[in-house]
């Protein structure tokens, strides 16, 4: 089984409220580790059931294979629902080609792979990238429309995507979540996890 996790990067300042916005959870995130809770995830923990409502886990199959990888949502125009999200073009280019988008399977809604209660599957319609190059993992960018749109709820909400000019967040604390390695070479994490990140100029 091939995982990896694709690294999505959201604001680490987050305010709570019922009414559904893009970035606006319904149930407010741990934003540090619980003590309590037995902490096996490298710079990281397991993120509060359905914090990150813009998560979607992501499945790619080839040949006998399959890879995992994380997206998230993002608001498409449509009001209270959207057919769009963001992943890593890494996630669909595998065995040196992109993959159909028949082969791209979508959870929405997810905590624990291992339990798929009030989750919402989906389909991949089709998918645009921008002029990725797998050696040097440049423009590592893929837009991906889902087969029918999802109604927002408490579950399952867009994230937001800066607007204008993006601000300088070399060595600013910022999030990244998603499903993957615990620890190198160690356990996969079926349960959603997250990581404060200190971003670098590589990345900005």
């Amino acid at each position: 089984m091939y995982q990896r996790m694709a690294i999505l990067i959201a604001a680490a300042m987050v305010t709570v409220r019922i009414v559904q916005s893009c970035g606006v959870p319904a149930v407010r995130p741990f934003k540090r580790p619980v003590k309590e809770l037995t902490n096996r995830i490298v710079n990281g923990w397991e993120a509060k059931p359905h914090s990150l409502p813009w998560m979607v886990s992501i499945l790619v199959t080839y040949g006998q294979k399959f890879l995992t990888c994380s997206g998230f949502l993002i608001e498409n125009g449509m009001k209270n629902e959207t057919d769009i999200l963001l992943t890593a073009s890494h996630c669909l280019h595998i065995a040196g080609k992109f993959q159909a988008p028949g082969k791209i399977f979508l959870v929405l809604g997810a905590h624990n792979l291992d339990h798929f209660d009030d989750t919402i599957p989906r389909r991949a319609r089709n998918y645009v990238t921008h002029f990725y190059r797998s050696v040097a993992e440049d423009n590592d960018i893929a837009m991906v429309r889902m087969e029918k749109p999802v109604k927002f709820s408490s579950y399952v909400s867009p994230l937001c995507l800066p607007e204008g000019e993006i601000p300088d967040l070399e060595n600013k604390k910022c999030f990244a979540a998603g499903w993957g390695r615990t620890e190198r070479d160690l356990l996969i994490s079926h349960s959603l996890c997250l990581l404060l990140l200190i971003c670098s100029r590589e990345y900005n």
